[in-house]
């Protein structure tokens, strides 16, 4: 499997390194008036045409905001995304409004062996909100490879950092130790923190209380229950970025439609008998949302899907918005801001593979709590952001000797779903469909 390293690859780059993206809409259209190419060829823009040397990275580096329409555009120029084949239409209940009662969390049950080998999703089930019925969607696997193959190399999965970001470490406290993992809770409130990669992350109201982070201009990604609740309703949610309390600097994006694993909305309700080999490989999501951002954009992580051992060394962290009032909540909650621990959390075992011997799910030693549902578990390589994961379960609340006498679960008590290549290839094809 290959590294997420930067790519090194000659990219596509329309734009010279350095300069502004001032005509950019020319270069899209290929097609500019004489005054236009005579401004063109006194910027160096002509020479960039050619040049087509400038993956994302490149160009954040050199002070072009990427995080604009226009940039993104000109990353998938020339491309068209994949079209699935629609395979099947199933009812569904839809719920408009949310159920602020329900926090998002799965009931603990007994789990199966680690090594229970899981099926190899190639349906996904894709929802409109507003709509009562699911459309089970199959791709051509060799087309999405060669796209995800083409713009990775234009630096598609790459975090996009807006120009205004700032990095720092400022936080409010620590928590007292009240919860997991091993019965001690080191997560503090973020809510002040100045950490650029904490604007990609907010609050998603859908089938309860959960956590979604941006991986493009207009798309998040979070687990599968978050907007399929334990009866198999759908809840078409909305996303408030960087909410601290009532603040929500960038707004409320309403969820317009969301992709998620084939099987999880007839399968995998709470209590599903086989959840953890059967449904941890289904348990993420993809949102689509509303293409409003009046407040400016806050950027978001790159993704990838790193093998077990390139991961094993790099600082690795999870961040969300925990529900309070539950025994496992931070200490001193304050609902609606956002908690994580700062140091690196620690991958104990991989488990539940495909077919293939990827592993689907992972365990580790992150604090969460029932509202962290979906928070993206991230990697830093080399200061650039990649999401890996996405937040699903708890296997203990408090994790206690008396609640659970397994040390290692104790620990390790969480499970996160592991983006494989399938859905990293479908990540890219919808950065291409949703520039």
């Amino acid at each position: 499997m290959p590294a997420p390293r930067r790519p090194t690859l000659q990219t596509h780059g329309l734009i010279r390194r350095g300069l502004p993206v001032a005509s950019l809409g020319c270069l899209l259209a290929l097609a500019c008036s004489a005054e236009d190419e005579e401004n063109e060829t006194k910027s160096g823009f002509s020479e960039a045409v050619q040049s087509h040397h400038l993956t994302q990275s490149e160009a954040a580096e050199d002070g072009v905001d990427v995080t604009t329409k226009a940039f993104q555009a000109s990353l998938v120029a020339g491309l068209e995304p994949v079209v699935p084949r629609v395979v099947g239409l199933e009812p569904i209940n839809v719920r408009s409004e949310p159920d602020f009662s329900r926090m998002a969390s799965l009931e603990r049950e007994e789990y199966s062996d680690p090594d229970d080998a899981a099926p190899t999703h190639r349906l996904v089930a894709y929802v409109e909100a507003g709509k009562s019925e699911v459309q089970l969607l199959e791709y051509d696997e060799k087309e999405l490879r060669s796209l995800a193959n083409t713009l990775a190399s234009r630096g598609i999965a790459e975090p996009a950092v807006p120009s205004d970001a700032q990095v720092g470490t400022q936080v409010m406290g620590w928590s007292s130790p009240n919860a997991f993992s091993n019965g001690v809770d080191n997560r503090i409130d973020l809510s002040s923190a100045l950490n650029w990669e904490y604007r990609t992350t907010g609050r998603l109201w859908a089938a309860g209380g959960c956590t979604a982070t941006l991986f493009g201009r207009r798309l998040a990604i979070t687990a599968a229950h978050c907007v399929v609740d334990a009866q198999g309703n759908y809840v078409a949610g909305q996303l408030s970025l960087h909410q601290n309390g009532t603040t929500r600097p960038y707004g409320t994006q309403n969820v317009l439609g969301a992709w998620f694993g084939g099987k999880f909305g007839a399968n995998c309700t709470n209590g599903a008998p086989g959840f953890w080999s059967e449904c941890m490989p289904e348990e993420w999501a993809l949102l689509l949302l509303e293409d409003r951002f009046t407040s400016g954009h806050p950027g978001w992580m790159g993704f990838a899907y790193p093998s077990e051992n390139y991961v094993a060394p790099l600082t690795k962290r999870s961040v969300g918005y925990p529900g309070c009032g539950f025994p496992e909540s931070p200490a001193s909650c304050v609902s609606d801001r956002l908690y994580g621990q700062t140091g690196s959390c620690v991958i104990n075992q991989f488990m539940y593979p495909f077919s293939n011997g990827f592993n689907s799910t992972f365990s580790h030693s992150c604090d969460t709590s029932p509202g962290q549902s979906g928070s993206a578990h991230y990697y830093n390589d080399g200061g650039n952001l990649y999401i890996f994961g996405v937040s699903a379960v708890q296997r203990c609340t408090t994790c206690t000797i008396a609640e659970e006498p397994n040390s290692t679960i104790r620990r390790y008590p969480n499970l996160d779903k592991r983006i494989d290549d399938y859905i990293y290839n479908l990540m890219v094809n919808l950065r291409a469909q949703y520039p």
